[in-house]
């Protein structure tokens, strides 16, 4: 599967401004949702540096494996290849190397289906310590521009009436990579090359 999405780093101003207008206007057709991503990597983080994020999600009492491939392209996609899981494993194998467990990131989302293929979810997310907050745009294939419109009003709003930076707007960082940058500024990874 291929998921398509525009990414917007937040301020907590900004993030609880989006989430006053979300209540506000899609008042009967917004939901609620925690999710658990435990990301798995190598000791040297080998599958981070290639742009590939191991995880296992848990949301609503299921766990989910995910395996997402991603591009670096105009239209933000990532290939999803999942797998089976009963439990959270400490270590597992992929690809003949042995993964560990580095930890895992908590994410409280508020999202609401702007359009019949694009959905609009609010992020705060918690991991080793530290607390983001993003807008992720969802899109179906064929409605890359229709997305990028939602964002540009979005960010008008967000800055009165002026464009943000549509450079900042797209690039932000994926939760996964968020992640490691972290654990690697918090010291846990001994082996990192």
């Amino acid at each position: 599967m291929v998921e398509h999405e525009l990414k917007y780093m937040l301020t907590k101003r900004q993030f609880r401004k989006l989430v006053e207008l979300v209540k506000a206007f899609f008042k009967y057709s917004f939901t609620c949702d925690t999710q658990i991503n435990y990301y798995y990597d190598t000791p040297d983080l080998f599958f981070d540096r290639n742009h590939t994020t191991i995880r296992i999600r848990e949301k609503e009492g299921s766990r989910r494996g995910t395996i997402k491939i991603h591009a670096v392209n105009e239209h933000d996609c990532s290939d999803e290849i999942p797998f089976e899981v009963n439990d959270i494993p400490a270590q597992m194998k992929y690809k003949e190397k042995e993964l560990i467990m580095h930890g895992a990131l908590t994410t409280h989302r508020i999202s609401v289906t702007i359009h019949p293929h694009i959905t609009l979810c609010l992020d705060e997310n918690h991991y080793l310590g530290k607390v983001d907050r993003e807008l992720e745009i969802e899109y179906d294939e064929g409605y890359h521009a229709e997305a990028w419109k939602w964002l540009m009003l979005i960010s008008m709003i967000l800055h009165k009436g002026r464009y943000g930076s549509a450079r900042h707007l797209c690039y932000a960082v994926y939760k996964s990579a968020r992640f490691f940058m972290r654990l690697l500024k918090t010291g846990r990874i001994n082996n990192w090359r």
